[in-house]
Order: structure tokens, then C-alpha cells, then sequence
């Protein structure tokens, strides 16, 4: 697939090389100078999810949250969304090698995604995949160093909250038959097939500081 072409809606893409990383799986793409992500869903996840495209395309403007990292493509013919490509560290590779952060830092990320996740519920909307993997920070690879992760000062740096896949409006029912986030983070609503709120996304960010101070589990 390197070097193939991919037509968005608004611009053309040159597939540059297949990613693969804790993060998300996927293809890193160019347009002119600027380069992008995509990731694509299995059909399963893109059926749900693009019952939910007027919402998501109408709810979120490229303007509304620094922190959050929008889609700039929705293709469903490839069932893929085109994210702009930001350099960084998931923080799911962090605890992934049984690092901490500081608590300093995780105050930081808490101010910064508990401002995204706000924005997104001012909107009557719900992430429903708050975890480590999907928390993105944005620091340049240069300057970063496998073991200096747990007290690089992040005052600075934006936490990015990535993966709209499973982007739903509030008081939506989960479908039992549906799995929807990360068993280690994901709220009792979700798993009991309840419907959902606000609610679900804070228990999943509780979840994911807990594991950063701690590095185990809330409930294992």
C-alpha cells in the first residue's frame, strides 16, 4: 500500500508507511508538506460509528479544543478517519514500561483532558475510550528520552485526546452485543449495557490517573 494515492473529500494522500504502535495501528500519510494518520476500523466498529457521523461532524469544529485532535477526513468507503500526524508519546507506552509520572504531571494531564472531555460534553457528547493509549503527548521525539518520561516537565506540553471511533451522543444505549473501550478503564454502565452519559467518561479518566500514580489497575 506504500505509495498509493487516497482521495479524500477535500485533498489527495500519498501513503507513506504502515504504522503499528500501542497506540493505534494504522498508516502514516503525506499531502504536500503536511503529513496525517490514518486509522482505519473493522466494519464492525465503522457501522456503529457512522451512525454517529452527523453528530461528530456537526458538534465538532477544527476551532473548538487545542487538546483534542480532530479528524480532518471522514472516508467511509475505506471505513477510515485522516487525523493530523502529531509527534509525541502515548501515554499508554509510559505505563506500558512500568513508568510513573509524577504527581505534578498527572495533575497536568488531569487539568488538559478533563478540559477536552468538558468541551466534548458542553456538546452533548460522550468519548466512551478514555484510557493511556488514547491520551497523546505531544513532545518532540528529540527531546525526549526513554528514561526521562516520568518527570519531564509537562507544564508546557499539551496532552492530546485522540480516537473518536467510538464517539457517541449522550444517554446513548450501549448494544450489548457491541464492545466498546478498554476493559481496565471502561465505565460499569458500558459493560453492563446501560446507557451512558458524561458519567462514564469520568470514571475512565479517574481510572486511567489512578493507574499513572500507581501503575497498577483501579480494579483488576
Amino acid at each position: 500500500i506504500e505509495g498509493d494515492i487516497i482521495q479524500g473529500n477535500a485533498a489527495r494522500y500519498v501513503v507513506e508507511s504502515k504504522l503499528v504502535q500501542r497506540m493505534s495501528r494504522g498508516y502514516s500519510l503525506t499531502c504536500g508538506d503536511s503529513k496525517f494518520f490514518l486509522k482505519s476500523y473493522p466494519p464492525y466498529r465503522w457501522k456503529h460509528f457512522n451512525g454517529e457521523r452527523k453528530a461528530f461532524e456537526a458538534h465538532l469544529p477544527a476551532s473548538g479544543n487545542s487538546s483534542i485532535v480532530y479528524p480532518v477526513e471522514i472516508l467511509p468507503r475505506i471505513s477510515g478517519l485522516i487525523f493530523p500526524y502529531i509527534e509525541g508519546v502515548s501515554i499508554g507506552e509510559v505505563v506500558s514500561k512500568k513508568k510513573l509520572l509524577s504527581p505534578e504531571n498527572v495533575w497536568t494531564v488531569l487539568q488538559t483532558v478533563g478540559g477536552a472531555l468538558q468541551y466534548i460534553h458542553n456538546l452533548g457528547l460522550v468519548h466512551l475510550d478514555v484510557k493511556p493509549d488514547n491520551l497523546l503527548l505531544e513532545i518532540p521525539l528529540g527531546e525526549l528520552k526513554d528514561d526521562s518520561i516520568e518527570n519531564y516537565p509537562l507544564g508546557g506540553i499539551n496532552t492530546k485526546l485522540i480516537d473518536f471511533g467510538t464517539l457517541r451522543e449522550t444517554d446513548f444505549q450501549i448494544d450489548p452485543n457491541f464492545r466498546l473501550g478498554n476493559p481496565a478503564t471502561v465505565s460499569p454502565e458500558v459493560l453492563k449495557a446501560l446507557k451512558v452519559d458524561h458519567r462514564a467518561d469520568i470514571y475512565s479518566l479517574s481510572a486511567t490517573l489512578y493507574e499513572l500514580l500507581t501503575g497498577e489497575i483501579a480494579f483488576a
